[in-house]
């Protein structure tokens, strides 16, 4: 279970196919937005089924809609395992395996605008999205995933996830027939390429400001 099509192509595609190379049968619901990326995932042996959760919105109603059918999703599969990915996939998705009783994973990839921001309406998000956590992860059958160890701190220091429940991978991975290995370049200056969307939350304050000092020094 994850937000949208582009997003599952671009980040998890990979993953999917190592499990179909291990005899699973893979199932994806999402959002999908644009049907020559989820061509693309059909003709990899993945099924598709759309799922209509909007990654950004907040309206209680369409909220409950969404976990609605996605009950119906899961109560129709029947699967063996859900492995969701995202904050709401993860909530919602955990939510529906509880009351279903499958065992789930959740990848917790970043923690999102309500944990980065200061205003208001992410405070009462982050007090919203640890009471859920702490309702998920009360089911014996889950583990919840992290990619680096502050997204752990944050939310297991706070009682949201306990510490026996939540795991650190290595992060996700490199595509080494792809992206191959080389030295430092050893010419002055060296060029450095921030691959990140044109988002606060991403990173680009950070990378402008180490500019700055870089280039006074």
């Amino acid at each position: 279970i994850i937000n949208v099509d582009w997003y599952f192509q671009l980040h998890w595609m990979d993953r999917a196919r190592a499990a179909l190379d291990n005899d699973f049968h893979v199932v994806v619901a999402m959002n999908c937005t644009d049907s020559r990326v989820v061509k693309d995932i059909e003709d990899s042996g993945i099924r598709v089924i759309n799922y209509d959760i909007d990654r950004k919105g907040l309206n209680p109603f369409s909220e409950l809609r969404s976990i609605i059918q996605l009950y119906s999703i899961v109560r129709t599969e029947k699967p063996d395992l859900i492995h969701a990915v995202t904050v709401k996939p993860n909530l919602y998705g955990s939510l529906v395996s509880m009351l279903q009783k499958v065992p789930y994973v959740c990848s917790v990839t970043g923690l999102g605008y309500a944990f980065s921001s200061g205003s208001m309406k992410a405070g009462f998000l982050r007090i919203v999205i640890r009471a859920m956590y702490r309702v998920i992860t009360s089911a014996n059958n889950c583990r919840i995933l992290f990619e680096n160890y502050d997204d752990i701190s944050t939310l297991v220091d706070s009682g949201a996830v306990p510490a026996d429940k939540a795991i650190r991978i290595p992060g996700a991975g490199v595509d080494c027939m792809t992206y191959h290995y080389s030295h430092e370049p050893e010419v002055v200056p060296v060029r450095i390429l921030c691959a990140a969307r044109m988002l606060y939350d991403k990173g680009i304050v950070e990378i402008v400001e180490a500019s700055r000092q870089l280039s006074s020094n």
